[in-house]
């Protein structure tokens, strides 16, 4: 192989080196966005405790079923299934 070839190659594997470390830092952000909604999604709960429990005229039993148990279910119901959809789409680290 020529130094001409062998510079072209290089240069090739440092594009993708360079593209493959832009698509990281692009997952990475969109994954800390997705966090801090989920943080925020979390903790109006708890900032709208009071109107909820009055509004619906729940306890504070019922209403820490609502927020823990009845959420904990839904979320771990649900985690396999969008796991197995991000395993298989082209997405991130695909």
């Amino acid at each position: 192989m020529s130094q001409i070839e062998a510079a072209k190659a290089d240069a090739g594997t440092v594009d993708a080196r360079a593209a493959s470390a832009g698509l990281s830092l692009l997952c990475a952000g969109i994954l800390i966005l997705i966090y801090m909604l989920n943080f925020l999604d979390r903790q109006i709960i708890g900032i709208l405790a009071a109107p909820l429990k009055a509004e619906f005229n729940l306890s504070d039993s019922q209403f820490g079923l609502l927020g823990g148990l009845a959420f904990a279910l839904l979320y771990s119901t649900l985690a396999i299934p969008i796991a197995w959809l991000a395993i298989g789409s082209a997405g991130c680290g695909s």
